[in-house]
């Protein structure tokens, strides 16, 4: 029953496993074909027409015969010999400013060249051109006083340190001009371009260094770091006596041995493995070549570096391509199939490379395993530093967006406060508004009433009373209605006070026209505060109590509307006016007073500190008294 309603993550699984497996293996041939591209590849040479390609070739005392260079020699088991290569070239006879050469492009291990009986150049003098591992070429300028018109003798001397055999590339003779543009272009490809590696491994080196140094959890920066900082001092490192191979480096002889076990063991930290003891054995083969440059002869040293240590090396490789396979198509790690291809690469390289020393594939001799290796481990120690950089920039996003968010809440605790604040004080503030308006109703009110009460029996001498009492209770509801909270609206309180005025306009023998010109009257006002309802109330209190005075009239008509002229936000307007006797309107008011008394300017200044705009007319057609509320009222400081 279970199994009908959990959700089944099977297909999807097996399907993004089989997308990873074509993924992997369409990127592991596209690297087999770049490598066969690469293989594929003649490495800058002169033109044909310099070439030289037959040489006559001795050893020792033993009679010369004639070779077609490339040569190959065999495996010696002397400690060190010495290969003769003997040929002819000429050189025209007619005069010519060209300066000429003779390019050797490859060569193992070290060569001297002599022209006409006279050495111009051995290769045992540049420590890392006698380096069995670099394809480093070489280009000697022959003097001018040295080259005869025409038939020339040159003579090559191969050494080679046993048990390793020689080899001899084609040998190029002819103008320098010629010639020197393939010197320069495999001096920048197998010279220029690994010490570029090598400082950008350096440099990588020592930033992965710092980075496990201050992160102890991530062990696979420091196994990174070590296997740069050993290939790095591979790289650097010469034989001890170059001239005559009298000993062999343990730095040389250890170090390829030892980069392979530290790469393996950065690899499985870096694909979160738990390495076994069993990882330490990978050390083995570097130790043991140590000790045997230390303790052994360098024939046997060299020896165990052919027996150990290349295929300690090709082991490893191995090992790194069958991790990555096994992550890949297993557990479907994406970082694995990112560095897969590049251990194919470089295990291709090594095994193109072990063919050729073997002599197996009968080539140019070029070694790439050390070249595309420096590529392999630069392209990995860069991607660490950028991931790292990477994550610090994660870090660095979530902290500031971790700022933004409390400076965003603490704005919002902030504006919660002040509004709590704001509702505790109107609370409050509406508290005692409601203890005053029940006081004043209570007390003041009553006794209002009561003196009502008291004059109508009193009769006709106390009309006096009783009409100065009304309009004593009517402004005491006045402030009653003001103090309490209506939101805005204005019409909640002026149609409690229509009431009060229409008995009042009655009492007079008047009537009142109350007109709404706007279906909703008048709008919702913001900032309205009681202090401006009471204006508001005591202005048109004091516009009724003029009509009633001063008038005549029998009807006064009072309209409420919204005015929205488009260029101003709408605001709402109240007009009281009459059709009775008018008055005449002063030209300055602050000299002379209209009948009214004071009321005016009563009116003017509540007005003002209200914020209403206030305009008065009067003719003999009656009175007319404009009210223009603000859309915004401003609050009380």
């Amino acid at each position: 029953m279970t199994s009908d309603v959990l959700p089944n993550h099977a297909p999807a699984a097996e399907a993004g496993r089989r997308r990873m497996v074509v993924a992997y293996l369409l990127l592991q041939a596209l690297a087999a074909l770049a490598c066969a591209v690469i293989l594929t590849q003649t490495p800058p040479i002169p033109p044909e027409r310099y070439r030289i390609a037959e040489a006559m070739f001795s050893v020792g005392d033993a009679p010369a015969e004639a070779v077609a260079l490339p040569h190959e020699t065999a495996r010696q088991k002397a400690p060190a010999l010495e290969f003769r290569y003997d040929f002819q070239f000429e050189h025209p006879s007619f005069p010519t400013d060209d300066a000429w050469s003779i390019f050797v492009p490859r060569f193992a291990s070290g060569v001297e060249i002599a022209l006409n009986g006279a050495v111009l150049a051995d290769s045992r003098r540049d420590p890392l051109a006698a380096r069995l591992d670099r394809n480093t070429p070489l280009i000697v300028s022959l003097p001018s006083p040295l080259l005869r018109d025409g038939r020339n003798d040159a003579t090559l001397r191969l050494f080679t340190p046993a048990p390793l055999g020689g080899f001899l590339s084609a040998v190029y003779v002819g103008p320098d001009a010629a010639l020197r543009p393939a010197f320069e272009q495999r001096l920048l490809i197998f010279v220029t371009l690994p010490l570029v590696l090598t400082s950008c491994q350096a440099m990588l080196a020592a930033i992965l260094a710092v980075m496990w140094l201050k992160r102890r959890r991530e062990p696979a920066y420091g196994a990174l770091a070590a296997a740069m900082i050993t290939g790095v001092v591979q790289a650097v490192a010469v034989p001890p006596d170059p001239s005559s191979f009298a000993a062999a480096s343990p730095v040389l002889t250890a170090a390829p041995a030892l980069e392979g076990a530290w790469v393996l063991l950065f690899l499985i930290y870096y694909l979160g493995m738990r390495p076994g003891r069993w990882i330490w054995l990978a050390f083995l083969p570097g130790v043991l070549l140590a000790l045997l440059c230390v303790f052994a002869g360098p024939d046997v040293a060299r020896g165990g570096h052919i027996l150990l240590g290349l295929p300690a090396v090709g082991l490893f490789l191995v090992l790194i391509s069958a991790v990555t396979a096994w992550r890949v198509l297993r557990h479907g790690d994406a970082d694995a199939l990112l560095l897969s291809p590049p251990a194919l690469v470089v295990l291709i390289f090594w095994g193109h490379d072990m063919l050729s020393l073997s002599g197996v594939l009968a080539d140019t001799r070029i070694f790439l395993a050390r070249l595309s290796y420096s590529a392999f481990v630069v392209a990995i120690g860069a991607g660490l530093t950028w991931r790292f950089a990477n994550a610090l920039n994660a870090v660095d996003g979530f902290a500031e967006r971790l700022r933004q968010r409390v400076r965003e809440a603490e704005t919002e605790l902030e504006a919660s406060l002040r509004r709590e604040e704001s509702r505790a004080r109107l609370a409050a503030l509406g508290q005692e508004r409601m203890r005053l308006m029940r006081d004043l109703h209570d007390g003041l009110g009553g006794h209002l009433v009561s003196m009502v009460a008291l004059s109508e029996k009193i009769g006709a001498e106390g009309d006096r009373i009783r009409g100065t009492a009304a309009l004593a209770l009517s402004d005491l509801r006045n402030v009653i209605d003001a103090m309490d909270d209506v939101d805005g609206d204005i019409m909640l309180i002026l149609g409690a006070w229509r009431e009060r005025v229409a008995a009042r306009l009655r009492a007079h023998g008047m009537g009142l026209d109350w007109q709404l010109k706007s279906p909703s009257g008048l709008p919702l006002a913001d900032n309205l505060e009681p202090r401006h309802v009471i204006h508001i109330l005591r202005l048109l209190e004091e516009a009724v109590t003029n009509a009633v005075k001063h008038s005549g009239a029998s009807l006064v008509r009072i309209s409420l509307e919204t005015v929205d002229s488009g260029s101003e936000p709408p605001h709402g307007r109240i007009v009281v006016e009459d059709e009775g006797r008018g008055f005449a309107m002063p030209e300055d008011p602050a000299e002379k007073r209209p009948p009214t008394g004071r009321g005016l300017a009563s009116m003017r200044q509540r007005a003002f500190l209200c914020g209403v705009r206030l305009t008065l007319s009067s003719d003999g057609a009656g009175t007319r008294v404009i009210l223009d509320l603000p859309a915004r009222f401003v609050p009380t400081a």
